[in-house]
């Protein structure tokens, strides 16, 4: 019953959303985009001054804070393993599960964060990355906007914050993993998460993959993109009005962008 209300609730809001918003990009603020797919009312566009694939209409940001703290699920994301699944998790270090993050602790070390130093896990959601940096002994502080995910990791020892207020400043790494495609405005938490890194400070930004060349070669990983977006490459990043940024790419199935402040 619950699918069927988010369903309506979704087919609902992008009548309601077109009728008060204006399509543009919400890291640069361009019009011009082309139309990839398209669900109901919503569609899925790429910018084409910026590259970023984005949807509208969208929410306000209340609505969408609303909505991650007790609607959003995701087997991948929201699932609460019982004690026993969680421990075992725990004890292996969630190797050899969707769940390891040695890969990232690789990228990131690779960049010259060392353990001994400040990262942010931005976006911690149950903790499980936190908890594997901490035990290589980075010192890691957590953040998250949801409470009920922010509960769930004391029960492995890990303190998520739930207000970015909390979490100080002066990171030399700023790290989050599936996080910015699900933000109202990526530009400004890139922004706002540089400014969390001290001089020479890393931000690394873990997302889906958006690029052409990964479009074509992972066909199988890839779904839902029109042929449109197809025809040029949509992997670049620049951001206008501020700090340009521009990420290399050093991982094209995981697309990960870092941005060193100068």
């Amino acid at each position: 019953m619950r699918r069927l209300s988010d369903r309506l609730s979704y087919l609902v809001s992008g009548i309601t959303g077109r009728l008060g918003q204006k399509p543009h990009c919400p890291a640069c603020g361009s019009r011009a985009a082309i139309v990839c797919d398209r669900k109901w009312f919503h569609t899925l566009s790429e910018c084409q001054n910026c590259g970023l694939l984005y949807r509208f209409p969208s929410e306000p940001a209340k609505q969408m804070a609303d909505f991650y703290q007790d609607r959003y699920s995701e087997p991948v994301a929201t699932d609460m393993p019982d004690d026993t699944t969680l421990a075992s998790l725990v004890a292996t270090n969630f190797k050899d599960t969707y769940l390891d993050r040695h890969y990232h602790l690789r990228v990131i070390q690779a960049l010259g964060v060392k353990p001994g130093m400040r990262v942010l896990d931005y976006g911690a959601n149950r903790g499980y990355a936190t908890l594997q940096f901490k035990r290589l002994g980075f010192d890691v502080t957590a953040f998250d906007i949801s409470r009920r995910m922010a509960a769930f990791a004391d029960k492995i020892g890990v303190k998520v914050h739930t207000s970015i207020e909390n979490v100080g400043k002066g990171f030399d790494a700023v790290y989050s993993c599936h996080v910015l495609e699900h933000t109202p405005n990526p530009r400004k938490v890139i922004l706002d998460q540089l400014s969390l890194v001290k001089p020479g400070g890393i931000v690394i930004g873990h997302t889906p993959n958006g690029s052409k060349h990964f479009s074509i070669s992972e066909r199988t990983s890839f779904i839902g993109r029109g042929d449109k977006c197809l025809r040029r490459n949509s992997s670049k990043v620049s951001l206008d009005k501020g700090p340009t940024l521009r990420p290399r790419m050093i991982a094209p199935k995981s697309c990960n962008g870092i941005i060193k402040l100068r």
